[in-house]
């Protein structure tokens, strides 16, 4: 038969060319990769002026946001520092008496001192009644009472009537070249609702640089920027070609994008940059784009013709394998040494191995083959002892009946519907009842062997009795519980068998309370149901002589595995054990009933 199956018939393959896979491999390289790789390159190129040109608005808006935020906060701080100053009990104090005390004017000093730590921010204390001012440097001549008492700064301040009034804001209120200033915050100081003094903060140029300027400078785009007042009168500027002071012209020219931001007190930050810059880095990207398609170009067809080589060759040289194995030849092996790349040759590799597997296969093959029909010869001689010893029970049974021996009879009676019932399995499943009912033949042998020691409770519900079950499950449990459990405690002993369903599982609970088993010994019985749950389809060294409880404990931890190779790893033996307390087996299966598929 063997010999009949080993004239292989040889396999068609398709005409091959030589070079046409390479050439195949080679085209989908190039349509599949360089084809796009240059189509995304020209796109690139064209999207770049709108990627530079949005990338260009979104960090000029993002500069003149940031600017115009730090300015209202700028302008927040001056007027609250105004009005704390300006309500301070200690300028109070000077102000409504001697004001050319020195301790008051030291007072004052160090208030001013204290709350303003920028240098860039100067204050003056100008009392109206002519006495001196208070200042660090010396007082502008646009802040000298005498002369503009009704203009500028002087003659906004000299219009407010009531302390609950705004600071009043001022833009260029004077201009020097050393120290110029772009805006002043002033407030009248009251003394029973009269004003008596005069508090002036001036914020200058550099104040706004440490904070304008600096947030237009990080964008790294913006040409200038501009703080303008109402009038369109330029207070701040980054650009040093543009002077501070002059009047405002906004550009007509089209080649530059500019952005308009509406401050308090009728303010406006203002920022620009030349589309030209834009028109130059998109020059810059497509050029680079046409260098990168041309250099990929020539790179990718270079690598798409090694690519190809490298795959093709093996791929050749393993389909000229595959035509001889076809042919008969299991000897012939693809080499390896010529393939550089790792997954070709562990795929070559993986071949020839399949190769010495199938030959080893095809062997021991004919060496099964021929034990197959000694073991079958074998078998039938061997079916003649099971049915001669069960004649001879039966004999045993009916002499044993007419000698008067009825606990003999039953004993062999049980025997051999167990014996019976070994040498009759036609399926692998049974029915619960039978189960039980080999379980509790073999407790009645044992039981007529310790006359009155042991007794068996059942809570069985009736229509489980039909549950699908396979063979010798309950029977070495039983076995277990008896020999290794009740047999070895002194006076009687109890066996529960319980059974009950949960949530479409069919749960059957054997428990003893003989002398337990030891916890050295539970836990390698629970170590091996965890290994045999983990692993059923391995054998373990459950064949050789262990602690576990002896021939019992291996039977166990067998039927473990078996449910588990049936049903799954969620199912199968459960033990709990306390020493001098009982054992507890607990047996989980899928519920499925007689004449259903297992």
């Amino acid at each position: 038969m063997v010999e009949q199956k080993s004239k292989r018939k040889k396999a068609k393959f398709p005409h091959l060319k030589n070079g046409s896979f390479f050439l195949h491999i080679f085209y989908s390289f190039i349509v599949g990769g360089l084809i796009p790789a240059i189509f995304l390159s020209i796109l690139l190129g064209l999207l770049s002026v709108q990627i530079l040109s949005t990338a260009f608005k979104n960090q000029t808006d993002e500069a003149i946001s940031k600017a115009s935020l730090l300015t209202e906060e700028l302008f927040k701080s001056i007027e609250a520092t105004a009005l704390f100053i300006a309500t301070h009990k200690d300028v109070l104090t000077w102000a409504e008496s001697e004001k050319n005390d020195p301790n008051k004017i030291l007072a004052v000093n160090k208030l001013i001192s204290e709350v303003i730590d920028s240098p860039y921010i100067q204050a003056y204390l100008l009392p109206l009644d002519g006495s001196d001012t208070i200042s660090r440097r010396q007082i502008p001549e646009e802040y000298k009472k005498e002369l503009y008492e009704n203009w500028g700064l002087l003659g906004a301040l000299s219009k407010i009537r009531t302390e609950e009034a705004e600071p009043v804001f001022y833009s260029l209120p004077h201009y020097n070249m050393q120290t110029p200033v772009s805006f002043a915050v002033g407030y009248p100081i009251f003394s029973k609702s009269l004003p008596i003094a005069y508090l002036i903060l001036d914020v200058e140029r550099d104040e706004l640089s440490q904070r304008v300027g600096l947030a237009a400078f990080s964008s790294g785009f913006i040409s200038d920027l501009f703080l303008i007042d109402k009038t369109n009168t330029i207070l701040y500027s980054v650009n040093d070609a543009i002077k501070e002071g002059s009047f405002y012209e906004p550009k007509e020219d089209v080649s530059f994008f500019s952005l308009d931001k509406h401050l308090s007190h009728d303010l406006r930050l203002i920022a620009s940059y030349p589309l030209y810059t834009v028109h130059y880095f998109t020059q810059k990207m497509k050029n680079a784009s046409f260098f990168v398609v041309f250099v990929s170009f020539f790179l990718f067809l270079m690598m798409a013709i090694l690519l190809s080589r490298s795959i093709a060759y093996p791929i050749q040289m393993l389909t000229k394998t595959m035509k001889d194995v076809s042919y008969g030849n299991l000897d012939i092996r693809c080499d390896v040494k010529f393939t550089k790349n790792a997954e070709m040759r562990f795929l070559i590799e993986s071949y020839n191995y399949s190769l010495d597997q199938i030959r080893e296969l095809y062997h021991n093959r004919i060496a099964q083959e021929r034990s197959l029909r000694h073991a079958q010869v074998q078998a039938l001689q061997a079916q003649i002892n099971p049915h001669f010893l069960n004649n001879t029970l039966n004999s045993i049974k009916s002499m044993a009946l007419l000698e008067g021996n009825k606990d003999v009879a039953d004993m062999i009676t049980s025997l051999a519907r167990i014996f019976r019932q070994s040498i009759s399995i036609s399926s692998e499943f049974t029915n619960l009842a039978d189960s039980i009912a080999i379980a509790k033949d073999y407790f009645t042998i044992e039981a007529k062997r310790w006359p009155g020691r042991f007794t068996l409770t059942e809570n069985i519900e009736g229509e489980l009795y039909d549950a699908v079950l396979p063979h010798l499950v309950l029977q070495p449990i039983f076995e277990n519980a008896l020999m290794h459990g009740l047999e070895k405690k002194e006076g009687s002993g109890n066996i529960w068998l319980r059974t009950w369903l949960c949530g479409g599982d069919l749960f059957i609970e054997v428990k003893d309370d003989g002398i337990g088993i030891k916890k050295e010994t539970l836990k390698k019985i629970q170590k091996k149901l965890d290994e045999a749950r983990l692993h059923p389809e391995l054998i373990s060294d459950l064949q050789t002589k262990t602690n576990m409880s002896g021939s019992s404990g291996i039977a166990l931890i067998n039927t473990h595995r078996r449910l588990s190779l049936i049903f799954g790893k969620t199912y199968g033996l459960q033990i709990e054990s306390q020493e001098n307390f009982g054992t507890k087996v607990l047996i989980c299966l899928p519920y499925k009933k007689e004449g259903s598929l297992v």
